[in-house]
């Protein structure tokens, strides 16, 4: 079998790695297509980027400016890490899952259900009595 499109050859070209560049870098990128002394087309061929690249750059410097020109003056608020902050996240919807199905095997029912009625009828005979009785409600709990 022949094939008549080269794309679809065995030898097809290996497919290209995603390029990342720092923000040093972008931020000259930024700079010289700002400079005007050469054409952004130039600028960009030889960084083999694509307009919406360089729009994207010039977003995320504006977007940096102004987070930078509009903090207020004073100590700095700490940054969270990422990592961190997803960890702490899933921890805790984990804990809250871990807690429903604990409640759920319990059979707990909230205030103004009939399950809560028996320890609030416990609860007011107990204070009733003067309060003696009430540290075993505490120790109950």
């Amino acid at each position: 079998m022949t094939h008549t499109n080269p794309s679809e050859g065995p030898n097809q070209s290996p497919e290209k790695k995603r390029r990342y560049l720092t923000a040093e870098k972008k931020f000259q990128i930024y700079l010289e297509a700002q400079d005007g002394t050469k054409p952004v087309g130039e600028l960009l061929r030889r960084e083999g980027l694509y307009s919406t690249d360089l729009a994207r750059i010039r977003q995320q410097v504006r977007e940096g400016a102004l987070q930078r020109l509009g903090a207020k003056p004073g100590r700095q608020q700490d940054q969270v890490n990422p990592d961190a902050y997803q960890a702490i996240k899933h921890e805790l919807q984990e804990k809250e899952r871990t807690q429903r199905q604990f409640t759920k095997d319990l059979g707990f029912r909230g205030i103004g259900q009939a399950g809560a009625l028996p320890r609030l009828q416990l609860g007011c005979s107990l204070l009733g009595s003067g309060g003696r009785d009430a540290g075993r409600l505490m120790q109950r709990g």
